[in-house]
């Protein structure tokens, strides 16, 4: 989780003439520990939204759209 990061980071990188590329092929294993566990998860939460409020920022489905797939070579 990127606690709103990962909604900034675009919209800054691409004001700086850069891309921003990620790797969503990669299996995560969430079971180590139960999610916010040892945190409080509506305080991060709201601190997110804070952040959010106050920069320009991707929205939800613009987040989740693949602009440029990137398709490895047939062998």
């Amino acid at each position: 989780m990127g606690w709103g990061l990962d909604f900034t980071w675009p919209v800054a990188l691409e004001r700086a003439g850069l891309r921003l590329g990620v790797v969503d092929a990669t299996p995560v294993d969430h079971s180590l520990r139960k999610p916010a566990a040892y945190y409080d998860f509506r305080a991060s939460i709201e601190g997110m939204e804070a952040y959010l409020a106050e920069r320009e920022h991707l929205s939800r489905s613009d987040a989740f759209t693949i602009v440029e797939p990137y398709l490895e070579p047939a062998p």
